[in-house]
């Protein structure tokens, strides 16, 4: 995520372009690649762009799309959007978070896990997004954000290596 994800993601939240015009603009461009292609293609000029984002996405998001392809931002759409589910959970009183792990969590770690993320953040209700990552070895990562409580074996394997080699 950059800087500038972050900010579109906020101008679609501020412009109050409903999740669903959103939703559906990511569902034409995840079903056609070539699209998104195009939108950022320099031959092709702003006005032919303009004119086809008329035709093929919701009326509310058409201006957002043409201030994106003029921005050359067409290639960060996909992060775009991200960011702007996450301001939206946000403005809800919900966060989220993304816990990487090896063995798979008991309801009563993914329970602590949305604990420790409401009091950090003072947040209504945590949403854990869980992806298996038999890579770290064992432990746990917990993403929230630009937060990164990271347990997970391979990290301690790593920063023991770099204490032994620094010695």
């Amino acid at each position: 995520m950059t800087v500038s994800d972050n900010i579109y993601g906020k101008l679609l939240l501020e412009l109050e372009i409903s999740q669903e015009a959103v939703e559906e603009a990511e569902e034409i461009l995840s079903v056609c690649p070539e699209l998104c292609e195009m939108l950022s293609c320099p031959v092709v000029t702003l006005e032919q762009k303009r004119n086809i984002i008329k035709k093929l996405f919701p009326k509310e998001i058409v201006n957002f799309l043409c201030v994106i392809c003029k921005n050359n931002m067409t290639d960060r759409l996909k992060y775009i959007f991200e960011e702007f589910y996450a301001l939206k959970l946000q403005s809800n009183g919900v966060t989220k978070a993304i816990v990487r792990y090896v063995t798979e969590l008991t309801p009563q770690q993914c329970e602590g896990m949305k604990n420790l993320v409401k009091k950090k953040y003072h947040a209504g209700d945590v949403i854990l997004e869980l992806h298996h990552e038999p890579d770290l070895i064992g432990g746990f990562i917990l993403n929230v954000g630009d937060y990164i409580y990271d347990r997970s074996f391979k990290s301690n394997i790593r920063l023991l290596h770099n204490n032994l080699k620094g010695r």
